[in-house]
């Protein structure tokens, strides 16, 4: 059982580096939000609210990039507007230390806003993201047994996560930072 923590931007829309940290305060992963065009980007860190936030909304996608300490890569891409009108997808591509690509799928499956669910379907395994709202926790699960659970150690100024990782052949450390910053953009 591994703990790690990491502290999310306070603009849910900056493409500012977050660092994941284990217990020692070594920094073992990083991962940011990016953006396909530079313009998107620029227009973002407006102070002008009305245009940057209305920006993001039409043109921004919910792409991100990560990379690990270990040599591990991750890549995360939104699907077309037309893949997505129904339920938001997600493509996720690792590489690893041998550059072996490998590529996987995110899916938003929520009924509720405020019971947000996500499934990641990754080689034989489908792991579920499911958020607890009034326990201000979050579980990934692959068949109903826990996989990791990620808590909120602090809310302001800067919201700050700590995650388990109970069983460690399922899931890097950076894929939970990275699927949770892509379900916090969905759902908070």
């Amino acid at each position: 059982m591994q703990e790690y923590t990491f502290t999310l931007p306070l603009f849910k829309y900056s493409s500012k580096p977050i660092k994941i940290s284990n217990l020692e305060g070594q920094t073992i992963a990083s991962f940011g939000r990016t953006y396909r065009k530079k313009w998107i980007e620029i227009i973002s860190k407006l102070p002008i609210p009305i245009l940057s936030e209305g920006v993001i909304v039409f043109f921004g996608k919910k792409d991100c990039r990560g990379s690990a300490q270990s040599g591990e890569e991750l890549i995360v891409q939104e699907r077309t507007f037309k893949e997505n009108l129904v339920r938001m997808k997600w493509d996720i591509l690792i590489k690893n230390q041998r550059f072996e690509e490998k590529k996987y799928f995110l899916k938003d499956i929520s009924k509720v806003k405020t019971h947000g669910k996500f499934l990641y379907e990754k080689e034989n395994y489908t792991l579920t993201i499911q958020k607890e709202m009034f326990k201000r926790t979050a579980y990934i699960k692959s068949d109903g047994m826990l996989v990791a659970e990620i808590k909120v150690e602090k809310r302001f100024p800067k919201p700050r996560f700590s995650f388990v990782i109970h069983r460690e052949n399922l899931i890097s450390p950076l894929e939970i930072g990275v699927l949770y910053f892509i379900f916090n953009m969905q759902f908070d």
